[in-house]
């Protein structure tokens, strides 16, 4: 007989921003589950043999990992029949494990390709560079090749090319410090920089105020996940990209929900690959260097403000009181290519998903409210953008019901 509770393993590090995010998540789906108890594990990155223990010897009817890239846990994890729910990782850490496995990833190449896009946005910068997680204190060198991936790619398609640090491990953290320190010398000035998280980013501040780069007149510097405690502990304050990395703990509790209540359990593994959603959190390490950023920085803010009002490139235009040339011409240099029409656009299908995601207007009246005279067409321009037909981002995104 089915036991009436469900006893879940939860295997996470708290040390970071993104797994304080996933813990929410997974709480607020359990929430709608009284059956659900939930015992959190934090992992220590270079001492896992209590965990290993834990899921040998102790029984649980499911388990949610974003600690995969640890090796004895992943082996621990790829030896266990229990029903399994991976974040963040790949196939490759548990190749032998097929039943009742789901991996849930954040599209981690679209991050550093919406982190491309704003240098482009600030101006034209004499480098483009990214900086690798410190692979001295981390088991987690994968996240930060798909950002480097993705940021490669993006800037490549504006004929940009960039550099990168940090791709092999150092033998020390000093050492680590002073090949970064060599290798900051070397970049032409002004240099864009990405570090692949808010911790990199720190060190590279320590660096930069020991040899004398200034920060953001030498460097302008961004980084990613926005963890606040990090990003105003050093001068200047980081800007970083914010990601909705807890979608990913939320699918990761739903898809485990599912295996744990299928009666045939399922023989391959289930991949899901969330699309990112990622914002740029201003604060004083990027700079633009281009005339252009203000001007285009009050038009993005009138867009956002009034995208459900139906508002044209006239009405923009209206609002910054210069001519449409100069409005074009700015948001030609400043803006990725985009253009005032295409802002309009993309803030408006932003509105769409929101409504979307409250899951309480049918289509028709969504595209009503946000501008959109011909449903069909929104549906087109929806799939075109998110990669998902509207039903279907719904299904995916709207709130779970007990």
């Amino acid at each position: 007989k089915q036991r009436t509770i469900r006893e879940i393993l939860l295997l996470i590090n708290l040390s970071r921003i993104s797994g304080r995010e996933l813990l929410t998540a997974i709480f607020r789906f359990a929430e709608a589950r009284s059956n659900w108890r939930i015992r959190v594990v934090q992992v220590q990155e270079h001492s896992p043999s209590e965990l290993v223990h834990v899921i040998e010897d102790e029984h649980f009817d499911g388990i949610i990992s974003s600690e995969m890239e640890v090796p004895d846990v992943a082996s621990a994890l790829e030896r266990s029949t229990v029903p399994l729910s991976v974040i963040g990782t790949r196939k490759e850490c548990i190749p032998h494990r097929t039943r009742s496995v789901a991996f849930c990833t954040y599209d981690d190449t679209q991050i550093g390709a919406f982190a491309a896009n704003h240098f482009l946005h600030l101006g034209r910068f004499k480098a483009y560079a990214f900086v690798h997680y410190n692979l001295t204190r981390t088991y987690y060198p994968y996240l930060s090749m798909l950002r480097r991936k993705g940021f490669r790619k993006q800037l490549l398609k504006h004929g940009i090319s960039s550099v990168s640090f940090g791709d092999r491990i150092a033998e020390s953290p000093e050492a680590d410090s002073r090949a970064l320190e060599s290798w900051l010398l070397t970049l032409p000035k002004p240099c864009a920089i990405l570090a692949a998280a808010d911790m990199r980013a720190i060190e590279i501040v320590a660096v930069c105020n020991r040899v004398g780069l200034r920060i953001p007149d030498d460097i302008s510097l961004l980084s990613i996940d926005n963890d606040e405690y990090l990003c105003l502990s050093v001068l200047p304050a980081l800007t970083s990209v914010r990601t909705s990395i807890g979608d990913t703990g939320y699918e990761a509790a739903r898809r485990l929900d599912i295996m744990m209540r299928a009666r045939n359990k399922p023989k391959v593994p289930v991949r899901v690959i969330l699309p990112a959603s990622c914002e740029v959190v201003e604060r004083d390490s990027c700079r633009s260097t281009s005339a252009g950023v203000p001007l285009v920085a009050r038009a993005k803010s009138y867009i956002s403000d009034h995208a459900r009002e139906n508002i044209t490139v006239r009405d923009v235009i209206a609002h910054l009181g210069v001519s449409r040339r100069l409005a074009d011409l700015r948001f030609r240099e400043s803006n990725g290519g985009k253009t005032i029409l295409d802002e309009i656009t993309a803030a408006r299908l932003a509105e769409v998903a929101a409504l979307l995601r409250a899951d309480t207007m049918s289509i028709t009246q969504i595209a009503k409210i946000c501008g959109f005279s011909n449903p069909t067409y929104l549906k087109t321009l929806f799939k075109r953008k998110f990669g998902l037909t509207m039903r279907g981002y719904r299904a995916l995104n709207a709130p779970s019901r007990p």
